[in-house]
């Protein structure tokens, strides 16, 4: 089915390429500051579409997408550093401000891409060390409708036991979280980290 798909993604690319091509001004005399940003933006979005389906155009974003899910690597960075490499290279023929434009156009393509194949997805990771941990807790449970976890941890310096509350939250939960915490615990303390993708109850099936 991967092959299917990226076979697919490489003819329609093609096909739709050759299709638009005859309508695109040339901009040999014109500035390519626009042309990079707004290219790399509409094709960020359309190779995160396609990625974020699952499938590829058979390009550098099939590498990228191979090393992304090898490793922890975001996979709209991976394709960018790959692009800009191949930029780098083509200045020699190119000439080297059509390769900066080229390379400027890939790195904000890339950024798009990975906010096109995660952004909807990411979330926000909280851990809260308070006193009040049973008020918070219940609060978040039956007030935010979030499940939360509980671990034990000992502070350093004094020696005492601190229980830790974790929970994942969407950006738009965050606001609310912050102020159950603030009414019940000003002196809690509270860290915010992103999370890319959240699997599970309560949110997406991990076979998504």
């Amino acid at each position: 089915f991967y092959v299917v798909q990226t076979a697919t993604g490489f003819v329609l690319l093609g096909f739709f390429t050759d299709l638009f091509a005859p309508s695109v001004a040339p901009l040999a005399d014109a500035d390519l500051m626009l042309p990079a940003m707004w290219g790399g933006i509409i094709t960020g979005i359309g190779y995160g579409m396609v990625l974020r389906a699952g499938a590829n155009t058979g390009g550098s974003d099939t590498i990228g997408q191979i090393i992304s899910r090898n490793t922890s690597l975001p996979v709209g960075s991976t394709v960018m550093a790959i692009d800009v490499a191949v930029c780098a290279l083509s200045a020699p023929v190119f000439s080297i401000e059509n390769a900066l434009y080229a390379g400027l156009s890939m790195v904000i393509s890339g950024y798009v891409i990975d906010a096109v194949v995660d952004g909807g997805n990411k979330r926000r990771m909280v851990l809260i060390i308070s006193d009040k941990f049973p008020d918070i807790a219940a609060d978040i449970m039956y007030g935010l409708g979030r499940g939360c976890t509980k671990f034990k941890a000992t502070g350093m310096y004094s020696g005492a036991e601190k229980p830790v509350i974790m929970v994942i939250v969407s950006r738009r939960e965050l606001n609310t979280l912050k102020t159950i915490v603030r009414e019940r615990d000003p002196h809690a303390i509270v860290t915010v980290a992103d999370v890319t993708e959240a699997f599970g109850e309560g949110f997406k099936d991990i076979s998504a």
